[in-house]
């Protein structure tokens, strides 16, 4: 039976991808927390639901440890207008 504590390994940095689904399609709080980490980032719009109470997108950034990505994780998924992170 296989692991299912084995993780992937990841060489980092990594070019790491979140999906965020938001109440808004403001993205500026959103911008502002990623511009902290001084890096490129790419923040791509890629859905809004049927009734038009979420909107998803995509951000791209490099992380340099798997730390630092949960950590991105976990502040944008603290914010406000983020109903969910993936």
């Amino acid at each position: 039976m296989p692991s299912d504590s084995k993780k992937p390994t990841i060489i980092y940095p990594f070019l790491w991808d979140y999906r965020v689904i938001m109440t808004t399609n403001d993205t500026s709080a959103l911008k502002e927390l990623l511009e902290t980490y001084q890096r490129p980032f790419k923040l791509e719009f890629k859905n809004t639901s049927k009734n038009a109470k979420f909107y998803s997108f995509n951000v791209s950034m490099e992380v340099s440890s798997e730390a630092e990505r949960n950590e991105i994780f976990q502040k944008i998924s603290q914010l406000e207008i983020v109903a969910h992170a993936l």
